[in-house]
Order: C-alpha cells, then structure tokens, then sequence
C-alpha cells in the first residue's frame, strides 16, 4: 500500500501541533463530525483486546495518540503508517489518514483509486472484529463514496457500490445517530445518484431522494456548526439536485465554508477547496 512516495502537506502545518495535553484538550472539536473517542485506554479496550503481542496497552494508546498528531499535522503517510503498525486499535486513523490522502492530495487517479481501494478492505477487516464500532462503518462508507467519486458515480453504480454504501452509512446511523459526518455523506450520497439518473429514476432504483438528501444534511449542519466539509458536500449536494434553484443557498454555503476556521489540515484543505468551488 505504501510503495509509492506520499506528497507532503503543502501548507504551514504549525497551527495544528498537538502536543502533550493538547491533543486531548482539542480533541471534541477535532472529532465533532466523527465522535471518535478519545484514544484513552478505556476506549480502546476492546480493540486492543485485537492486539495478539505482548505490546501495553499504555503503549498501544500512546502510539495511537501520535498517530492522530501526525493526521491533524497533515502527516497522512506516517499517520497510515503508525495506525497499520499498532493493528486493529489503528486501523481508525490509519483508514482515515489514506483516504483524506488519497481525496486530497494524490494527484494520480490510479494510486488514488488504489490507495481508497485498499482502505475500505481494511475497514472491512475492522468491522468483521468490531461490529459495533460506528467508524469502522463509516469509514468504510466514506472509502468506498471516494473511490466512486474517482471511478465517476455511473461506473460505481455498475460495480453495484451504492448499496454497500447506504447500508455502510446506515449501520453508522444506527450505531451513532448524532454521526454528523455520516449524515454529511448520506445527504450526499442520495444527490449523486440524482445527479447522475434523475430523481425519478434515482428514486425508483435507490429509494433516494432530495428530500432525503436535504434532511440529512439539516441534522449534519446542526450537530456539526463548526467545519467545512458539511457546508461543501450540502453545497456540491444542491448542485447535483438543480443548481439553478438552489443558486442563493449553494452561494451563501460555499461563502460560509471559507469563513470557517481550520483546526487541523483536514478543515485546511476542505477551506481551500471551498474557496475554489465558490469562484
């Protein structure tokens, strides 16, 4: 998974170090879209409980805790490659970290495909372990939403991707129903298959709709205020939907985007593609 060379962040990545005690002190608004807890040793107890070595679990939790410095920094490769080394307690940010990669800054679409390819059989592997893990799921949903995005939404369509999709998102929904980040990517994924078949169509097929679509991302925007990407994915949502009727509201979405303050390299690149969207 790593025999290519990763690009490096290319941006001032000091604002987002998170050393010592500050991880944890930030750590609810790193995480209001994911509601990932807090890498301590009661919350990893039963992923550790995975590890087959003679490794701590002090050991195992400090690990992971830097693992997800190096995410926040933007140091995706050795964030991917520090949550692979710990195993399952890992596998969170390390499936994260290739994914935001692969989305974000990989300029080749095959290594980006593979890269996204490769992440959603690891979340696969998390959840046969952990099925009661929202994130597993998630992510799961959210490497395979990428990958599709990569391929175009009519070949995933083909490979029969969205129902693994929906019912990755649901099984999140289930889990975690104040996941923002998975009703971002729910209201999104009813908007592209819209997009690409129509609504009735995409109704007929998929049970979507916009105002599905809509809903979810009313719940996304109010559990998460504060970053980027549910304002963008809602805005790219409307522009799927019927961008001619939604103009004012994906202006004013797209103007807030760029307006939100970054906490780490994530929200700095999802700024910086709101900024790009909205010219």
């Amino acid at each position: 998974m790593h025999d290519h060379k990763w690009k490096a962040f290319p941006h001032d990545a000091a604002a987002f170090n998170y050393q010592g005690k500050a991880l944890q002190a930030n750590w609810s608004r790193l995480h209001i879209g994911d509601l990932e807890k807090f890498p301590s040793a009661a919350a990893l107890r039963d992923r550790v409980s995975h590890v087959k070595t003679e490794t701590s679990a002090k050991t195992i939790v400090i690990a992971v805790q830097d693992a997800w410095r190096a995410y926040h920094k933007g140091e995706f490769r050795r964030a991917s490659d520090l949550g692979t080394e710990i195993g399952v307690p890992g596998f969170v940010v390390a499936i994260k970290a290739a994914v935001m990669y692969a989305s974000y800054l990989e300029p080749d679409d095959q290594q980006s495909q593979q890269l996204l390819s490769a992440a959603a059989e690891r979340a696969e592997q998390m959840i046969a372990l952990l099925p009661d893990e929202p994130n597993a799921h998630y992510l799961l949903a959210l490497a395979l939403g990428r990958f599709s995005q990569r391929i175009s939404i009519l070949a995933a369509l083909a490979q029969g991707l969205a129902p693994r999709i929906e019912n990755a998102l649901r099984q999140t929904l289930k889990l975690s129903s104040k996941h923002a980040d998975a009703h971002t990517a729910m209201g999104l994924f009813n908007a592209e298959i819209i997009g690409k078949l129509g609504a009735l169509a995409a109704g007929l097929s998929y049970g979507v709709s916009a105002d599905k679509a809509m809903e979810h991302f009313r719940k996304a925007l109010k559990l998460n205020p504060a970053q980027a990407i549910v304002k963008i994915e809602y805005a790219r949502a409307l522009q799927l939907i019927d961008k001619d009727e939604h103009a004012g509201k994906i202006e004013e979405l797209l103007h807030q985007a760029v307006e939100c303050t970054p906490v780490d390299a994530v929200e700095w690149l999802d700024r910086e593609r709101a900024g790009k969207m909205s010219k």
